[in-house]
């Protein structure tokens, strides 16, 4: 498994955010306020150069029959173009993640009852809203229920602090192979200099004096002998 980056940690926490907020949001428009009317959004994402939010009404959250702008073929089924101006979930990051101005001063614009009809008093939807950190029928993030986000990325954490470890220990192995390596070729270690020299001036002195008894040899055969 390769190292991950601070990029990715953060790519993960959008990923979830989206996700979330995506299933939060369909939940909410789903039902319907107090009042009877249709529920609205409650997790948006701010623009990031004026007060204005974005609202996910955007054609990529859209079906056939929301009545939109596109092509339909049997083979491809609904398809729609989408650009950077669309309010659609990849507006949305962890960093610009906020709650929809209307809702935050009237609450009861939100979708609490499934039923139109029902008394101001139903909440039935709101126990949708609960399922969903727990069912991944509803939401899933990784294969898991969205209430595990931080124990996915936990992990993840986890395995990548011990394969970073595991990397710096083979390495730093490695460092020291070739340094004890460098070190006993071109080391020196001063006694066993010591005992080299010593060895070398004896080997000297030897054959100095061999050399000497060697010529007082010959000098003796020549002015003793008459050779």
């Amino acid at each position: 498994m390769r190292a991950r980056t601070i990029r990715f940690y953060q790519e993960q926490l959008n990923e979830w955010v989206r996700i979330f907020s995506n299933a939060f949001n369909s939940i909410l428009k789903d039902g319907y306020n107090v009042k009877g009317e249709p529920g609205v959004d409650l997790f948006v994402a701010n623009h990031a150069t004026d007060s204005d939010q974005y609202l996910f009404d955007g054609p990529a959250y859209k079906t056939f029959a929301d009545d939109i702008d596109g092509v339909f073929t049997p083979t491809t089924g609904f398809a729609v173009s989408l650009n950077k101006d669309d309010d659609t979930y990849y507006m949305l990051t962890a960093s610009n993640f906020d709650i929809l101005t209307a809702v935050s001063s009237d609450a009861d614009l939100l979708g609490t009852k499934r039923d139109q009809a029902a008394g101001t008093d139903a909440y039935d939807n709101v126990s949708r809203l609960v399922d969903l950190a727990t069912n991944k029928k509803i939401a899933s993030y990784r294969g898991a229920a969205t209430q595990e986000f931080l124990t996915c990325v936990l992990s993840d954490v986890a395995l990548n602090s011990k394969n970073a470890q595991v990397f710096k220990k083979n390495y730093t192995n490695i460092g020291n192979a070739i340094d004890n390596q460098r070190i006993s070729i071109s080391g020196v270690d001063n006694d066993d200099e010591a005992v080299s020299l010593i060895k070398y001036q004896n080997a000297y002195t030897m054959a100095s004096k061999m050399i000497q008894t060697l010529t007082e040899v010959y000098d003796r055969l020549i002015l003793e002998t008459g050779v």
